[in-house]
């Protein structure tokens, strides 16, 4: 059976995001993630494509900043002053929440 990106995400990628990304970044993180969902979308494969730009949008309300301008990463990066650990740790936790809230 195959996993999902958020699967992916929170049972891999949470507790060594480095090993996957490269180093331990909110921007490798992003870029990690949106090379997941364009292979999905290249090879229309199902997966949470749709509910990830609506995770994204609810980052934008929630921070009142707009994510497609910024980006993600930058906003939560920003929100933990610079802090590329704190950021990362906050994208799982705000991921989490909003996935069992959905």
């Amino acid at each position: 059976m195959s996993k999902s990106l958020y699967d992916i995400l929170i049972m891999g990628i949470k507790q060594r995001p480095a090993l996957y990304t490269g180093d331990n970044s909110i921007h490798s993180l992003k870029i990690f993630v949106e090379g997941y969902i364009l292979a999905l979308k290249i090879n229309n494969i199902p997966d949470v494509l749709d509910t990830f730009k609506e995770f994204t949008e609810w980052l934008s309300i929630k921070f009142k900043k707009q994510a497609y301008v910024k980006g993600w990463d930058t906003i939560l990066l920003e929100e933990c002053n610079m802090d590329n650990e704190k950021a990362i740790n906050l994208f799982f936790e705000l991921l989490e929440y909003y996935f069992k809230k959905s």
